[in-house]
């Protein structure tokens, strides 16, 4: 099995929400796919352990803990519509 994609650090002035997203993109798939992450637990006040231990990842390179879990919760919220789309 191929390691995680890792999370980018924060440039400089890219501190803001579409960056966090562009820069855990690649390992919230990787994750979500590996672990079969449940989505849906993203919309109520607690993720899933394994997101919140991404959030901690993205943390250890520089991003804010809470920018972190606002861009998981981001892609989430992306990929349950993607989902739901393919249903229509």
């Amino acid at each position: 099995m191929a390691p995680l994609k890792s999370v980018s650090p924060p440039r400089p002035q890219a501190d803001n929400l579409d960056a966090a997203i562009n820069a855990l993109r690649e390992p919230f798939t990787d994750l979500v796919t590996l672990a079969g992450t449940n989505l849906d637990a993203t919309n109520g006040p607690e993720m899933p352990a394994e997101l919140v231990a991404l959030a901690q990842r993205a943390e250890s390179v520089g991003w804010t803990y809470d920018l972190a879990e606002a861009a998981i919760r981001a892609l989430a919220r992306e990929a349950t519509n993607a989902g739901d789309a393919a249903f229509e």
